[in-house]
């Protein structure tokens, strides 16, 4: 299952504060509705009792202490993946041997390169081993992003609030999950997603249009 955090907390802060209860306000079988603590703001109505108790425990401020107490797990459990003795990133010993050749070599340029790829093992396993102690996989451990895709279907995704070098002035940066960082390109300088799309390879629409999580808006 993939959850998007961030999300979950932004909408949570787009809703009256909890706690919320449940008023009965019609007759029949849907004459619940669920408001605010105040009673005045209306969240939900005409439900039935059984939605009504659980929208009501749902509330925003539920969420975001369940969202924290997620999140501070699995900064927990990254802490502990790490600090165990047989770190979790099983770099395949041709590449460690390629590595080796390029330090006797003094080749910085494909140094770089090689090392990379072995960082990018090392993050996949820890997210591995992660998703399997806590049941769930969160995107954006070592990165903010969103998994998407084009309303023509082709999956893209964006990096929010990237460090990187982006055109883009609200810093998202959508690019396709199935490609790397092109070779030659710097990943000190570039995301080591790959390359920024701006079309979509499919439908060839501006992806700031067609895809919901790249649309153009200010940076946070």
């Amino acid at each position: 299952m993939n959850i998007d955090l961030e999300k979950l907390l932004e909408l949570a802060a787009k809703m009256p504060k909890g706690p919320w209860r449940v008023q009965y306000a019609h007759a029949g079988p849907r004459g619940c509705e669920v408001a605010d603590r105040t009673g005045l703001e209306q969240v939900a109505d005409r439900v039935t009792e059984e939605r009504a108790q659980y929208i009501a425990a749902a509330n925003p401020s539920v969420i975001t202490e369940l969202v924290n107490m997620v999140k501070a797990s699995t900064t927990a459990c990254i802490a502990d993946v790490q600090a165990e003795p047989e770190f979790p990133g099983e770099v395949p010993p041709e590449l460690m041997a390629h590595i080796r050749q390029c330090i006797e070599t003094k080749d910085e340029q494909s140094l770089i390169q090689m090392m990379r790829m072995a960082v990018s093992i090392t993050k996949k396993c820890i997210q591995e081993r992660i998703a399997a102690r806590t049941g769930i996989s969160i995107e954006g451990i070592f990165g903010r992003v969103v998994r998407d895709q084009c309303s023509c279907g082709e999956p893209i995704s964006v990096e929010l609030d990237c460090p990187r070098r982006t055109i883009r002035t609200d810093k998202k940066r959508p690019f396709y999950p199935d490609e790397g960082l092109p070779d030659g390109l710097d990943p000190q300088n570039y995301s080591e997603h790959g390359s920024s799309v701006f079309r979509c390879r499919k439908c060839g629409e501006p992806v700031g249009e067609t895809v919901p999580a790249a649309k153009y808006g200010e940076a946070k």
